[in-house]
């Protein structure tokens, strides 16, 4: 699974802690996944008792990261 990340998503990644293998586990073993805002979807997992929430878009070849919360 290929994952862009948008510079956003960066940012947010550094303010929050939240480091590629977190992202990358929400998105692989979410225990929820859900429709957002046009084609955006949320996975939302729960790690070491921080709740993870990583805003994304399916594209074809590429998951995009749009966000992370």
């Amino acid at each position: 699974m290929r994952i862009r990340y948008s510079s956003h998503a960066y940012k947010r990644m550094k303010q929050r802690g939240i480091s590629h293998i977190h992202v990358l586990h929400a998105l692989k073993f979410s225990s929820q996944i859900r429709r957002s805002y046009g084609c955006r979807k949320i996975a939302e997992i729960t790690i070491e008792n921080q709740s993870i929430k990583v805003v994304f878009i399916e594209m074809e070849t590429y998951i995009k990261v749009v966000t992370v919360i």
